[in-house]
């Protein structure tokens, strides 16, 4: 079944902008603000996705996990142009989604990231994407988690921060490598085998280049609702990045 995914997802029909080569659409949607029925999203994700929700302990796990993966469906249906019950997905050893390239030719590319009850969507061809959000929180021993977590630079750079100036740092350190990982494959392991510093200390909405990389990627930190942190990881010729909400 096609569903109206503007409606569903309390977006504008202009806020599903048509895909083109090397521009980045990304959504953040609360889902606070959603009356997406319970019936549609249970028919809308397959047998495995329905095991992995009734896996978590918590009802409001299981929601946000079940309607976050409702939502990438809807979102993936409107650019392949097919049910989002019928699109299948191919998992890499860390996790990571992907749809078969027989399925799209054109290599169509996306990530998802979900926190309390905000979620991120990014799509992207031929090129990959990945997305973060990370909610700014209280955590105790930032400077431990930096040493153990990061590399030797990027903890010698953290160090010299103003204490008042460390908690939002680590945010936007923390959110613009995952994405990076996301967006790589390789998971929260690789964390101390890249350096994203300049990345991470660039200004909000301001596409950065990724340096010491082999292949060229990019990235952009925005600021979210309720003091949100979101984080785009981009490979390749970037032409436009669009961001839209609901």
């Amino acid at each position: 079944m096609i569903y109206d995914v503007a409606s569903l997802l309390n977006l504008s029909p202009e806020m599903l902008p048509g895909l083109q080569p090397n521009h980045a659409l990304v959504w953040w949607i609360d889902r606070r603000r959603l009356t997406l029925p319970a019936e549609i999203v249970q028919t809308l994700l397959n047998a495995e996705e329905q095991q992995r929700g009734d896996r978590f302990k918590f009802p409001a796990d299981r929601d946000r996990y079940r309607t976050s993966r409702a939502i990438l469906r809807l979102l993936l249906s409107h650019y392949l142009s097919c049910p989002a019950d019928h699109i299948p997905f191919h998992y890499s050893p860390t996790g990571k989604p992907s749809l078969p390239l027989s399925y799209h030719p054109m290599g169509l590319q996306f990530n998802l990231s979900h926190a309390g009850p905000m979620s991120l969507y990014g799509v992207m061809m031929p090129n990959r994407i990945g997305v973060d959000l990370e909610p700014q929180r209280h955590v105790s021993q930032l400077h431990s988690i930096i040493k153990t977590q990061f590399s030797p630079k990027i903890a010698a750079q953290f160090c010299q921060l103003a204490p008042d100036d460390a908690p939002a740092y680590f945010f936007r350190l923390w959110t613009v490598t995952e994405a990076y990982l996301k967006a790589t494959g390789q998971g929260l392991a690789g964390l101390a085998t890249v350096n994203l510093w300049e990345n991470a200390i660039a200004p909000f909405g301001s596409l950065t280049p990724v340096t010491g990389l082999p292949q060229p990627w990019s990235t952009l930190l925005f600021e979210m609702p309720e003091s949100t942190v979101g984080a785009i990881a981009l490979e390749g010729k970037v032409t436009k990045v669009t961001i839209c909400n609901n």
